[in-house]
Formats: C-alpha cells, sequence, structure tokens
C-alpha cells in the first residue's frame, strides 16, 4: 500500500515513471525506478495487483468495480476462497492450485489467467503503469506487483 502512495504522489505531481529495472545481479536486489519530471496530470487513480504465497492474489486499493470484475474473470471454480485483508486496505483472492509455482500444463493455465486479468483492467480503463520486483515471498521466489492508473475524467 505504501509504494502505491509513493507511486500516486510522484504521478500526481508530475513525476512520470519511465522504467522499472533490474540493473543488478545481486540475490535479493529489487528494481530501480526511474522518473522524468513533466506537467501534472489530471486527476488519476491507482490500484495495485501482488502476486503472493503460491496461490494467492491481492487487489490492492482496487475499486469494488475491479472486484467483481476479478472475480468474474477468474471463476467462482478457481478460487477457494476470497477476504478483505489489511482493514479491508486489499482484497484477496486464494486460487485453487499453485498458479505462481506451476508446472507443465499448468503454467498455461497459469498465464492464460494473467492474460484474462490484463483484459480484464484494460476493458475498465486501467493501464498498467509499472511492474515492479519489490518485494520476496515466503519462500525466497521474487514476483512483481503491478501498478494500474486511470484517469478520473
Amino acid at each position: 500500500m505504501f509504494s502505491m502512495s509513493i507511486l500516486s504522489a510522484l504521478h500526481h505531481h508530475g513525476w512520470y515513471l519511465v522504467m522499472a529495472t533490474d540493473v543488478s545481479k545481486k540475490q535479493e536486489d529489487k528494481d530501480l525506478l526511474i522518473f522524468r519530471a513533466s506537467i501534472p496530470p489530471q486527476s488519476t487513480s491507482f490500484f495495485a495487483v501482488s502476486f503472493n504465497e503460491r496461490n494467492k492474489l491481492r487487489l490492492i486499493g482496487a475499486p469494488y468495480k475491479v472486484i467483481s470484475a476479478v472475480q468474474e474473470t477468474i471463476g467462482t471454480s478457481r478460487i477457494q476462497y476470497e477476504d478483505w485483508i489489511y482493514s479491508e486496505t486489499a482484497y484477496q483472492f486464494k486460487l485453487c492450485g499453485y498458479p505462481w509455482t506451476a508446472d507443465g500444463y499448468e503454467t498455461v493455465t497459469s498465464r492464460m489467467i494473467i492474460l484474462d486479468l490484463l483484459d480484464c483492467f484494460t476493458s475498465l480503463g486501467w493501464q498498467l503503469h509499472a511492474s515492479i520486483n519489490m518485494s520476496t515471498s515466503y519462500d525466497g521466489c521474487h514476483t512483481d506487483t503491478w501498478f494500474f492508473r486511470r484517469s478520473n475524467q
């Protein structure tokens, strides 16, 4: 949530994210964020998507319309349970199986879920702002967090 607030504040003050890049070969390193200054944009909203543990998907700061669309996109047969976490600032889906550590054919299914989610967010007017490697999961695996933005106009 804190990272999303920082990205949102920088964007609202005219600092545009040019890229998130990994320029180090060190283990446990995180992405370098490169910004450029420009004219501040019109009012913009942000939310984040994180891929947690081996089978959890979190929507952080997402509007209810996005949560409902994700429920429909993933489908009830793929959702083991879902609930609000972190004082209702994030909505978490626990998916069936282990899509973030899948092997074989399950890898294809996991990637289809990812593509379906991107299509879902785009259809609601959200644009991918950044995909940033900023944390390490409980088992030492790295996963990116996606940040989406949409103009409020």
